[in-house]
């Protein structure tokens, strides 16, 4: 008898040392709904990173290189990038937007780069805000002006205080307005020329536009407590909605985004949807992840797909918000900021990509 209960204990000790998961949350892959087909490696550790369906630009210590998504061949490489350490990389038109502290510029997938020729000035780049197309908004100097380029003709056009804090910059190509949301104010403005239409004063935090409505999240005096605003700004932006939403002790929210009829804020342990047409809450999933999410899903086939600083990718039901299945996809991520590229899940026509320390792997 004495002799089986060794046995027995024997099996439990290899059992348990052999990593055998005890509990759901210990397993590395479940129901997952997405197969991985393209594992793209990189020698050092990725910072940030920009991604079309052909190509993928990189950023690692000290250097920027592209390459080819379907043949993992490295198309170029600029040595001695010293990125900008809080602006993404963007690829608009096949053509990469990066900045340095004192340079913003375009590289075509072939490696064939312009510098923006910036106003002349001694202030260094503070953050690449947005990119639209022909246009690109940066912030300069001290003082946090907002500058505005015209990226096909490659000169300066306008330039408004925006101050610190976050800035979002929206560009509406059919009417030519332009909308800058600081954390102070609101403000409209015509795009090619800086002329002032309107303006409000506002606690903004995050913002997203969409179909003609600014989509607004402005904290209240309670630190618990958000309002969520609708605006539409083609009707001298008129107030269509506003809905109060509070939120657990430690916890924040992060982002803003519009998915299909959605409006989805990123919290820290999971989203919360609005449905964009009235406010009210369809959906949360802080109660089902023990995870901390910083950055946007991205939807691809009517299914959220998200990134906890955990390691773990998660898809999740754009329907109710349960968790559809989910992906450990390294144990030990490294985390350096919320906007980290480590942190991102980047959509593509065919599927979604993400990253590790060291790789680039594509889920279709």
């Amino acid at each position: 008898m004495r002799k089986n209960c060794v046995i027995l204990a024997c099996i439990i000790l290899i059992t348990v040392s052999c990593g055998v998961p005890t509990s759901e949350s210990e397993k590395t892959e479940f129901n997952f709904p997405l197969s991985q087909s393209v594992v793209v490696q990189v020698n050092h550790d990725i910072e940030k990173m920009a991604i079309s369906d052909i190509w993928v630009a990189i950023a690692t210590p000290s250097k920027l290189t592209a390459i080819d998504i379907t043949s993992n061949t490295t198309i170029w490489t600029l040595d001695d990038f010293l990125l900008d350490k809080d602006s993404d990389l963007q690829i608009v038109d096949n053509a990469l937007i990066a900045t340095t502290y004192n340079e913003v510029l375009v590289v075509d997938e072939a490696g064939h780069k312009q510098s923006i020729n910036l106003k002349p000035s001694t202030e260094d780049v503070v953050q690449l805000v947005g990119v639209y197309k022909n246009y690109l908004y940066v912030i300069r100097g001290a003082n946090w002006n907002l500058e505005v380029y015209d990226i096909a003709k490659n000169t300066y056009l306008w330039e408004t205080w925006a101050g610190r804090g976050q800035t979002d910059v929206f560009y509406d190509p059919q009417t030519g307005v332009v909308y800058v949301i600081t954390s102070r104010s609101v403000s409209a403005f015509e795009n090619s020329s800086g002329k002032l239409l309107w303006q409000q004063q506002a606690n903004i935090k995050h913002s997203s536009f969409d179909s003609g409505i600014l989509y607004l999240c402005e904290k209240t005096d309670n630190s618990k407590t958000y309002d969520f605003i609708a605006l539409d700004v083609s009707d001298h932006h008129k107030e269509l909605w506003k809905k109060e939403f509070s939120v657990g002790a430690g916890e924040e929210i992060y982002q803003l985004s519009v998915i299909q009829n959605i409006l989805v804020a990123t919290t820290r342990y999971g989203y919360l949807a609005i449905d964009k047409n009235n406010g009210d809450q369809i959906w949360r999933t802080n109660l089902v992840v023990d995870d901390i999410f910083y950055n946007k899903p991205v939807e691809f086939k009517g299914i959220l797909y998200a990134k906890g600083s955990s390691g773990k990718i998660y898809a999740i039901s754009l329907i109710d918000g349960s968790i559809i299945g989910y992906k450990l996809l390294e144990k030990n991520p490294t985390f350096q900021s919320r906007y980290d590229a480590s942190q991102s899940v980047f959509k593509l026509d065919d599927g979604i990509a993400v990253n590790t320390n060291k790789t680039i792997l594509i889920f279709r």
